[in-house]
């Protein structure tokens, strides 16, 4: 809805005179007050359905933590270098060098297939937390939003997002697994955050400028670099160190509570970058959009979908890549 269509409560109170050549002008009969309360229940509920649902993600999740605790076999391993690897006998695929020698005692010709087949197992869990982000995103906007679009724009919305993020997580898991395998956690994260944010902000903005039906400039493609390099490279970082702090084996439940708190830490920058990208119509000084409670909220959910997101990813992806290996021979 367009900022300069009335709303339906404006046209509750306003009276509109409509005048016909035979009758003269007449008055349109206003709604009552039953229908402004029916109005005002269904929005309430959408909201609760909304909140329901926030809900019943965390408690679902929290049951596979508090199930993946009492499992004995662990999904993940962790190598010298504390990242996170998939077990070789649920993915199929050999384990990442863990250590330089080991890594330049292959021979050379070898060599980039055996990084291609290391690698494949994180950007299948890459794909499956890109698929399940989208899904989760796009069903919060139906729920808060359900009254003002349709089923068919929500799924135009899906589309574009899963595009997007098809794109960037199965390129930062495995940017992230050879940075941090090689390096240590800080310059890891460091450069695999930094990569990251240089390849991929031109994809972000170019999509977000088509979404706000924004004119696509060259030199916008690049708007906000600084936020968001420092949020990448913060994420990187701190997921590097928070992988071998919490547990020696890390688990599904493990991954899911160092991607949260990443997210966490990294979200002031995101906040930074969304109040660059403002439109300069609408722009807001820093103390009018800046709002604590706002931004406590949404980082909270945000940090708890990402979570879930890729801690079911690395869950569900030794079954995907199964899946593509059958079906490809």
């Amino acid at each position: 809805m367009r900022s300069s269509d009335p709303s339906f409560f404006d046209s509750i109170a306003a009276e509109s005179v409509v005048s016909s050549p035979a009758q003269g002008p007449r008055r349109v009969r206003r709604p009552s007050g039953r229908q402004c309360l029916e109005y005002g229940a269904m929005v309430a509920g959408r909201r609760r359905a909304y909140i329901q649902l926030r809900t019943l993600c965390c408690a679902a999740w929290v049951l596979a933590l508090l199930s993946d605790v009492d499992s004995s076999s662990s999904t993940f391993t962790v190598t010298t270098a504390f990242r996170p690897q998939l077990n070789p006998e649920r993915s199929q695929a050999p384990s990442f060098a863990g250590s330089r020698e080991a890594f330049n005692a292959y021979k050379e010709p070898a060599l980039p297939r055996y990084v291609l087949r290391s690698l494949m197992p994180y950007v299948g869990a890459g794909m499956v937390a890109a698929t399940i982000q989208a899904t989760l995103s796009e069903v919060e906007v139906f729920f808060k939003n359900s009254h003002d679009i349709t089923l068919k724009v929500v799924l135009l919305s899906f589309r574009a997002t899963l595009i997007a993020n098809l794109l960037k997580f199965p390129f930062f898991e495995a940017i992230f697994a050879a940075a941090t395998t090689q390096a240590s956690p800080f310059v890891g994260g460091m450069v695999a955050g930094g990569i990251f944010a240089t390849v991929t902000l031109p994809i972000s903005n170019f999509l977000y400028r088509r979404s706000m039906k924004l004119p696509v400039q060259w030199s916008k493609l690049y708007e906000a670099y600084l936020p968001t390099l420092l949020r990448d490279m913060t994420y990187g970082i701190l997921r590097s160190y928070l992988s071998p702090t919490l547990a020696v084996d890390v688990r599904p439940s493990v991954l899911f509570a160092v991607v949260f708190l990443a997210c966490l830490g990294s979200s002031p920058f995101n906040q930074w970058r969304s109040f660059l990208l403002q439109h300069h119509s609408e722009k807001q000084p820093l103390r009018v959009y800046f709002k604590p409670k706002n931004y406590i909220g949404i980082s909270l959910w945000a940090a708890l979908r990402q979570g879930m997101s890729v801690g079911l990813g690395y869950v569900l992806a030794p079954t995907f890549m199964s899946c593509l290996l059958s079906r490809g021979r």
